[in-house]
């Protein structure tokens, strides 16, 4: 509670600050209306810019009401242009001097709107867009046409963009899933790649021209099934400097610090990002349960309680060079170091139970877990634009990427009645991979456009694992032959692609096909096994859009996905930490194809807009964990394979509304139903629902200041033979912005009355029953600095990376 007070108090101080503050400006109103040429009509929801007409550069936009009137308060003197734009309407503008000596109302007269279909050459004015507008397939938010996202950063321009939620934390989800893929000028780029959530808190708004949401991707992008892509394209042709440093952390021991800077002089452009997480979790609780089922167990009941501990730390950095030839021709190269160490420690204490409940055996289980993940990447992009058409482009890109992971597993159990088990694991394992890449668009006529390209992946990859068991006799850890092997992977994959666009007035049609071949070779080189996988797969996308009046859009979609296994799936290694629980990977794992078919309505009127969408998919072979109980040993073993067939229906619904200029709030949320069946036991299957739900509410009582308060709940999505589990948090705070908005202070305060929610999880089959409870503090407050300085106003960064997303995500946890 005593948090909570504080809290409030640095709330109220916030509210009071503009309060002691000289009032700097004039008190001068400015208000207008806006009107249909033709018909005379009010136009609701128009976007207007007060911009200052030395330097073109907007400082208010306000939306008209249902009148078609607007108004621009606390206006200083000078010359202004006050500029008018609308979605079916050609952009206006008209000047505007403010003197000393005029009243403190001022008319700025009625605007009439002409409709856009009469001529582009009637357009007076082109750098001022509407903030919220649909392109072919995308949702687009434009942010250089809100002026309040100046000083702010990307993480901030997320949560206004339609269909996106960001949580007190900065985790973004897109209609509620986070499966999805973060590119920069269309191309994933590992500044987003290991640690979003912090790239994105480190990225200025200010160097952002738009947002774009494709929530259906077409056969341009990779085969994997991902939810949808965020696209952040950067301004451009400016010179300067432009950097920000930050720190943040919070009462749970976490700790974040990043900078970056950006530098552009003539050609030649150098941008360098660094950041470095540290966290030191406060102590969790975990308590298992296994029933077996089967009067042979050696046991009736299992329960096994244990308390442990876990710290990491990541560091992140880039460093790129792009020289522009020309204004045709770019080229650009960069490299990337990322890395970090994870370790966690679990004391616990387990029993075996007859079916009277009385104890057989005991024992005491200590585990310790550490990894280290150093991996590095460099490249290179060459951009070719033509003169005769400035959509038409060629791209030419070269990666290659090193990682290697360090990981050791130690498990010693003692037990009440001997022997004891003491093991000793360690698994060295690397991957290398190179990546070509092509893209090409040719705009063919009018509202005709063809892409096409090609994309080449060589993966070589490895393992070296062994289990190292205590001899009691010898009193040394001996190599235990049974769980030691080398493994070598050569993955090859390449696919071509071709995606015809067509927009006939109020329709968009884009049609897309893409094949892809894969070839797998893999060697045990202990056990003398191979593994040999060769197969091609067409992967086809369709959409279809209709716009209907009052900017509002419905849509339908089909593409067919595919999920490659990742190499944590493929190892088999054998993870014994836990003698109870063991998991292993499975090399002759296949892809997983899924069909997707969707149906969404969307509409926009200003900032405030609203989408709801109906999902169907079709998943064949998908890759599950499946979990066996021996019931001679009473050990549990997970492995993965292509045993998954399932049905899902999903509907999404997300709406953003603005109210009283200053007040913000969004809501979304998604709910699924899940048939999942064993196609090599039709017997086992399960079904259930699963999904989230976001809340958000901002107040804005000025530009320096805003006041937030968000709710969300997640529950996991039914398993073949259980469910995970659920989660609920929020979290309330503000911000101030200090020195012309270059430095932002940001307080938030998370789960305040609920310290603890448990994380419930089961599964069961037709031979034992688990059941789990996991916990770990909820309630923290986070503290946040970032200063911003320079003058530019664009990213430097010219490259366009190399998207592979083909892999289905399988990472480890920090």
């Amino acid at each position: 509670m005593t948090k909570s007070l504080y809290l409030v108090a640095i709330l109220c101080l916030f509210v009071s600050i503009p309060g002691l503050r000289a009032q700097s400006v004039a008190t001068r109103t400015v208000s207008g209306w806006v009107k249909d040429s033709t018909s005379g009509k009010a136009l609701d929801f128009a976007t207007v810019y007060l911009v200052r007409t030395a330097t073109g550069k907007a400082v208010k936009n306000e939306f008209s009401d249902s009148k078609g009137r607007f108004t621009f308060e606390k206006v200083d003197t000078g010359n202004y242009d006050i500029a008018i734009s609308s979605v079916g309407y050609a952009n206006a503008k008209k000047p505007l001097l403010i003197t000393t000596d005029q009243p403190g109302t001022i008319d700025a007269g009625t605007f009439l709107m002409t409709t856009q279909n009469k001529s582009l050459k009637e357009v007076t004015i082109t750098s001022f867009k509407p903030i919220m507008e649909r392109d072919e397939d995308k949702m687009v938010y434009n942010t250089e046409s809100d002026v309040s996202l100046t000083g702010q950063n990307a993480t901030d321009a997320l949560r206004k963009v339609p269909m996106v939620s960001v949580d007190g934390e900065g985790n973004v989800k897109l209609k509620g899933k986070s499966n999805f893929k973060i590119l920069l000028n269309g191309k994933t780029t590992s500044l987003f790649a290991k640690d979003p959530k912090e790239a994105l808190k480190a990225f200025p708004a200010d160097l952002i021209k738009k947002i774009e949401v494709i929530t259906t991707p077409s056969a341009k992008y990779e085969g994997e099934g991902v939810a949808g892509v965020i696209n952040i394209i950067t301004k451009k042709k400016v010179t300067g400097y432009n950097g920000s440093v930050g720190f943040g952390y919070n009462t749970l021991n976490r700790f974040n610090s990043n900078a970056n800077l950006s530098y552009k002089s003539g050609n030649l452009g150098i941008s360098g990002y660094v950041g470095y997480n540290k966290a030191n979790y406060r102590k969790q609780y975990r308590d298992n349960t296994v029933k077996a089922l089967d009067d042979s167990a050696p046991y009736a009941t299992m329960t096994n309680n244990e308390s442990g501990q876990s710290k990491w730390d990541y560091l992140y950095s880039n460093l790129e060079l792009s020289y522009d030839f020309d204004s045709m021709n770019t080229l650009s190269v960069y490299g990337n170091f990322n890395g970090g160490h994870y370790r966690s420690i679990w004391d616990g204490t387990t029993k075996e139970m007859n079916k009277a409940d009385e104890v057989q055996r005991s024992s005491q289980l200590h585990t310790d877990e550490q990894y280290a993940y150093p991996s590095y990447d460099f490249g290179a992009d060459y951009i070719r634009k033509f003169k005769r058409n400035e959509a038409q482009e060629l791209v030419f890109s070269v990666n290659q990427e090193f990682g290697r992971d360090n990981d050791i597993y130690l498990s010693n159990q003692y037990n009440s009645i001997p022997p004891n088990r003491l093991l000793n694991n360690h698994n060295n394992s690397s991957n290398k991979q190179t990546s070509l890449q092509t893209d090409f668009t040719y705009p063919v006529a009018k509202n005709h456009k063809l892409e096409t390209g090609f994309k080449g992946i060589f993966r070589k990859a490895g393992s070296d694992y062994k289990s190292d068991r205590y001899n009691d006799n010898t009193g040394v850890y001996e190599p235990n032959p049974y769980n030691t092997n080398k493994f070598n992977y050569l993955q090859n994959v390449w696919g071509v692609y071709g995606v015809y666009v067509w927009s006939p007035k109020q329709y968009t049609i884009k049609a897309g096909s893409r094949l892809e071949h894969t070839g797998v070779d893999g060697n045990f080189e202990t056990t003398s096994s191979t593994v040999q996988q060769d197969y091609y797969t067409w992967l086809p996308s369709l959409y279809l859009k209709r716009s209907l009046p009052h900017s509002r859009n419905i849509g339908l979609a089909y593409n067919k996905k595919l999920n490659r296994p990742g190499i944590y799936d493929l190892n088999p290694f054998v993870n014994t930490t836990n003698p109870y629980y063991i998991t292993t990977g499975n090399p002759n794992l296949g892809p997983e194809i899924t069909h997707n078919m969707e149906l969404s309505f969307d509409g926009t009127m200003g900032e405030s807009n609203y989408n709801f969408s109906l999902t169907e998919s079709y998943t064949d072979g998908q890759i599950l964990a499946l979990r066996t109980f021996n019931e001679a040993t009473g050990i549990t073993t997970s492995t993965m394979g292509n045993i998954g067939r399932t049905w899902a229906t999903t509907v999404n619904g997300y709406a953003s509304y603005r109210f009283l200029k200053k007040f913000h709030g969004i809501v979304n949320f998604d709910v699924s139903y899940f048939d999942i069946r064993n196609k090599q036991n039709p017997q086992q299957y399960n079904s259930g629902f699963g999904g989230s739900g976001y809340f958000n509410f901002n107040y804005d009582p000025t530009e320096r200041i805003n006041i937030f308060i968000d709710a969300w709940y997640w529950m996991s999505n039914v398993d073949l033979q259980g469910r995970d589990g659920e989660n609920l948090g929020y979290s309330m705070g503000g911000s101030y912005k200090f020195f012309n908005k270059k430095l932002s202070v940001h307080l938030t305060a998370f789960n305040l009355f609920n310290n603890y929610f448990p994380n419930r999880s089961y599964f069961r089959d037709e031979t034992f029953s688990a059941n789990s409870v996991f916990r770990q503090q909820n309630t923290s407050v986070m503290l946040s600095v970032r200063y911003n300085f320079g003058k530019l106003q664009e990213n430097v960064s010219r490259k366009r990376g190399i998207s592979t997303d083909d892999q289905k995500s399988s990472s480890k946890k920090n």
